[in-house]
């Protein structure tokens, strides 16, 4: 049994366009080190699951985000939902969204710069809206960077929604991408993904 994560996926479609060998994938699926930047989208995440209301400030693991921006943050029920499903014989796709508001999936993303593309081409919403069976994705994505001087303290300066919905011939895109990082496991024998 292979377990994948969905971030395993884009982790695979990004190798893909590297012109790298397979150490720099073997090590993204084996090896993780949070950058800082991922320790304080953590904290965000943490602050927004937190959240009972909405909030010009945010505070979480020593972390302030001053929100200096319009931005209304969805405030769902359902929040940080984990999910684990067989979906080819062999392999299992594990993820857990940010929130789930009846039909529609919403991610939150701290970034210092919006690239749009980058979104577009993901497997995540693509997984996500398949694993859940829902038909609607929204990545709700807050740009901002570290106060000078105060690395803890970010200021969030523009708030972006971008929507994605589910697609005929979707699942086969998602289960395609796993089969071929399933192939590329086993050929490397990444035992920390065989089960």
């Amino acid at each position: 049994m292979i377990r994948l994560s969905v971030t395993d996926l884009d982790q695979y479609l990004y190798w893909l366009g590297l012109d790298d060998g397979p150490e720099w994938l073997i090590d993204r699926l084996t090896i993780f080190e949070p950058s800082p930047a991922m320790q304080a989208g953590s904290a965000f995440h943490g602050a927004l699951e937190l959240l009972t209301n909405s909030a010009s400030l945010l505070v979480h693991d020593g972390y302030k985000f001053n929100i200096q921006c319009d931005a209304e943050i969805s405030l769902p029920s359902q929040r940080e939902l984990k999910i684990e499903r067989g979906i080819i014989p062999g392999i299992v796709l594990v993820g857990k969204v940010d929130a789930l508001d009846g039909n529609r999936i919403v991610d939150y993303k701290l970034t210092e710069r919006l690239d749009a593309e980058r979104y577009v081409d993901s497997m995540q919403w693509r997984a996500y809206l398949m694993l859940f069976e829902t038909n609607e994705f929204e990545y709700s994505i807050f740009e901002g960077s570290p106060d000078r001087g105060r690395e803890l303290d970010y200021t969030i300066r523009a708030h972006h929604s971008l929507k994605f919905y589910s697609y005929p011939g979707m699942d086969s895109d998602v289960r395609k991408c796993a089969g071929e990082l399933a192939t590329f496991i086993e050929r490397h024998n990444v035992t920390a993904k065989i089960k």
